[in-house]
């Protein structure tokens, strides 16, 4: 086998490793490809919303279940939020039309945006 013929093996068979590297590769920095939608505005998906205030979070996130992935709420893929709960109450957003970015999590116990559904039991109601 001559020189070139070696060099030339060698190279293919470096470059079918790195090609098979790379459809191994999950890159998940890369934005999802994503064609036009059907069922656009209506379909219903859960995702986890860490709102921080005893976490020492700057700001409420969102995490995708199905990735990992973590969106600000103002760069977030969410067309709505209907409704969001936690281990002491449930919220139903009363500004149903308003955009993600636009939503006040950090005042729902406050806010006539959202009302809630259960009273809390450990607060004392005045008479």
């Amino acid at each position: 086998m001559s020189k070139y013929d070696t060099k030339k093996a060698e190279y293919d068979r470096l470059k079918k490793e790195e090609e098979e590297r790379i459809a191994l590769t999950i890159d998940d920095d890369e934005p999802d490809e994503m064609g036009p939608d059907p069922y656009a505005g209506r379909r219903i998906h859960c995702w986890v919303l860490i709102r921080g205030e005893q976490r020492n979070v700057e700001r409420p996130f969102f995490i995708e279940p199905t990735t990992g992935r973590i969106y600000p709420i103002n760069e977030s893929p969410y067309m709505s939020v209907d409704a969001v709960f936690n281990h002491k109450n449930f919220w139903v957003n009363m500004k149903y039309d308003c955009a993600v970015k636009d939503l006040n999590f950090n005042e729902m116990n406050t806010s006539m945006n959202w009302e809630y559904v259960m009273l809390d039991t450990l607060v004392e109601m005045a008479i």
